[in-house]
């Protein structure tokens, strides 16, 4: 068989990037990732103590992303093949390069797998960087890429003025993404959250600077607290680059419950997030008044909280490249030190009577609920764990109650519900209609669900074992 016959390919990397893109950037309808990735290089150098200020400029479909950080070192590289190649020139074109593969240059990643250039360049019409020499700040290095081709590369002269050190800005290109207009706002948020963690920066988006607030209004701002309200901080810093901080505090409301957090400058969800109300919630039994309250679903123990929890870990994970949920367990390193500083939290004058009341509510209405109308309730006799927004994101239906384990602890609870099936399921194909309307574990479905036109959740997902007689399963497709 000759060389070129066959079925297989073996892609180069910019080509891969920009064939499969979702694989590297997730969502490609906006360029806004491509931005990020060059904003987390910034961030990076903010967050390790070698920059102070930073800017981002959107025009003409183009972004620009400075800093005055130390700028990007200049050398002959060597890869891993044993190939020399221009340092500048390998970050923007050989994928898992760059300083993050290990604690000597940054000790707190916010960028982490060195991919960020090369993809900005892959999917984009030209990419230019700008960087101070680190030895002789009065040289610049000009690197032009088009077409993610290295076009020209030049030093030249340009007095320093303290301003900045390194300049990347990129045009993406329509082929790759629906619209290229950026989400300026978004960015905003992120750098307003970074300069009050780094009280010591300063941003600016097109020209303008950026806010700056202390670390506490920005997260009474997110929970929505007044600044007369009490709002508790609890805190473990086992390290210098490892700490957690928890923001919280109970209000009276059955429905105004917001938990939020971020990890390493990045606004997330994750395992840390259920760690933490799961041991919260442990508390909160024991301290409950059982006499009034018996058996009640512990997703009610959360009615009214207002939670922020702040993160930094050296080098954390996520379950994709766009970093919206972080994945890394962190129960003995951050969550467990912290049970004793809950308890005391619990404890506070006037904190639990806020949670008895927030329960109590909560079940009187269950109760008129479910006498007056079932359109879009669920009744307290359901299995459903429910999760606090509605509609929610998704529902999994698992095989029993013993099925719950890990999905319990590691779901989203703000967005995820647990409907665990009793048992087998009626047969739907070989009975009446009136024998499966009549059944209690499909009446208790179709309620948890919600009716055809107004759903309660926007994904069903079933998680099961593959049994022999699956076919018998009315969920099976």
């Amino acid at each position: 068989m000759s060389q070129q016959d066959g079925p297989y390919k073996a892609l180069a990397v910019i080509d891969a990037i920009r064939k499969r893109p979702g694989m590297y950037i997730g969502d490609t309808s906006t360029p806004d990732h491509l931005a990020t990735e060059i904003v987390d290089n910034m961030l990076d150098e903010i967050a390790n103590g070698h920059a102070s200020a930073g800017s981002i400029q959107f025009q003409d479909n183009a972004c620009w992303v400075t800093d005055n950080g130390r700028g990007l070192a200049v050398y002959d590289m060597k890869l891993s093949d044993g190939t020399i190649k221009d340092s500048i020139e390998a970050l923007c074109t050989e994928l898992h390069s760059g300083a993050k593969f290990d604690n000597e240059d940054y000790e707190t990643l916010i960028g982490m797998h060195g991919v960020g250039l090369v993809v900005t360049n892959a999917l984009s019409e030209w990419l230019i960087i700008r960087a101070r020499d680190r030895n002789d700040r009065a040289n610049v290095h000009v690197y032009t890429f088009q077409n993610a081709k290295l076009t020209s590369k030049e030093i030249t002269p340009e007095p320093d003025d303290g301003t900045w050190s390194t300049q990347v800005g990129f045009k993406p290109s329509s082929l790759y993404f629906e619209t290229l207009d950026f989400n300026a706002r978004s960015f905003g948020e992120r750098l307003i959250l970074t300069q009050a963690k780094f009280q010591h920066s300063q941003f600016a988006i097109n020209g303008k600077a950026l806010p700056k607030m202390g670390f506490e209004d920005l997260v009474r701002h997110y929970l929505e607290i007044n600044p007369n309200n009490a709002l508790f901080n609890l805190s473990h810093e086992p390290s210098n680059n490892q700490k957690i901080n928890v923001f919280i505090t109970y209000t009276p409301s059955d429905q105004n419950t917001i938990i939020k957090g971020d990890v390493n400058l990045r606004v997330c969800t994750g395992r840390f997030m259920t760690t933490f109300q799961t041991a919260l919630k442990k508390v909160i039994l024991d301290k409950l008044d059982k006499k009034r309250f018996k058996d009640v679903p512990d997703n009610l123990l959360l009615l009214g909280l207002k939670l922020y929890i702040s993160m930094t870990i050296p080098e954390p994970r996520f379950d994709s490249q766009t970093k919206t949920r972080m994945t890394l367990p962190v129960k003995n390193e951050l969550i467990d030190p912290l049970r004793s500083q809950i308890e005391w939290f619990i404890n506070r004058e006037g904190i639990m009577d806020i949670i008895h009341h927030n329960i109590e509510q909560r079940l009187k209405k269950s109760i008129v609920k479910v006498k007056t109308s079932r359109n879009n309730r669920v009744s307290a006799g359901n299995k459903l764990r429910d999760c606090l927004k509605t509609p929610g994101k998704v529902i999994y239906i698992l095989e029993g109650e013993s099925a719950l384990g890990t999905l319990k602890q590691c779901r989203d609870t703000e967005t995820e519900a647990i409907f665990p099936l009793r048992g087998k399921v009626l047969n739907v194909e070989s009975n009446t209609l009136d024998a499966i309307k009549g059944n209690k574990e499909i009446k208790d479905f179709l309620e948890a669900i919600g009716p055809k036109s107004s759903r309660r959740y926007e994904k069903i997902k079933i998680v099961a074992d593959a049994d022999p007689d699956k076919s018998t399963c009315p969920f099976h497709q």
